[in-house]
């Protein structure tokens, strides 16, 4: 009679990356978790960033996989945390790779994050959308700035009542405060936003954030 050969088929782990996947805002400065899986043979791992769509890479740092991964025995889950260095600049073209090895140093897999993240350097926190400001009334705009490679000379405001075809000077300020108390001009519309915009000592850009969604500025009522 045939023998019957039974065939055990373990499933085919890949080194995926996790996080940054696609699609997040982390601040420059900050740290962060990046997290992926891996096979379970995987020995150790390279991190590496883009911040320039994949053209460039820089290494974020080499890890042993008994330091950074715990197993399931069929896999392995792995995490590392990561302080962003300061940038010179948004980077909304960013990119994590890992890249995985053996014990005997071979490569046994890579994986980028499926889409790009953005590294912040500057975000407008109000008004940030869906705000209603009343002409006349005083109103404070409000900034956060992370790590920056330049230093902050200046800081022009603008504002902008078609949704941001066309732009409005608030002010220039010395230095970066943070925050400005602006007086609602009596510019009424529901497609507002504000700019913010760094410079440094020469006058280059180095950042620009606009609020993420438009609010109104109206009259008040009169009863």
């Amino acid at each position: 009679s045939d023998a019957f050969v039974t065939k055990i088929v373990f499933a085919e782990v890949d080194l995926t990356v996790l996080r940054p996947n696609g699609g997040e805002r982390w601040k420059a400065g900050d740290s962060y978790s990046i997290r992926w899986e891996a096979p379970i043979n995987s020995y150790k791992f390279t991190l590496r960033y883009s911040t320039d769509n994949k053209a460039s890479w820089t290494t974020i740092k080499r890890v042993l996989a008994s330091n950074r991964c715990r197993s399931d025995g069929l896999k392995l889950s792995c995490s590392y945390g990561w302080t962003i260095p300061a940038q010179d600049g948004r980077k909304p073209q960013s990119f994590v790779r890992i890249i995985g090895y053996d014990s005997s140093n071979q490569p046994i897999g890579q994986d980028d994050s499926d889409r790009a993240f953005v590294i912040d350097v500057l975000r407008v926190i109000r008004p940030n959308g869906g705000e209603i400001l009343q002409v006349g009334s005083i109103y404070t705009i409000i900034w956060e700035t992370y790590a920056l490679t330049r230093t902050v000379a200046k800081v022009i405001l603008q504002y902008s009542t078609d949704a941001g075809i066309t732009w409005r000077r608030i002010t220039t300020l010395t230095g970066n405060p943070g925050q400005y108390n602006w007086t609602v001009p009596d510019t009424p519309s529901r497609n507002c936003l504000v700019r913010v915009t760094l410079k440094d000592s020469e006058g280059a850009n180095i950042a620009t954030d606009v609020s993420d969604r438009v609010f109104t500025i109206q009259r008040r009522e009169l009863n």
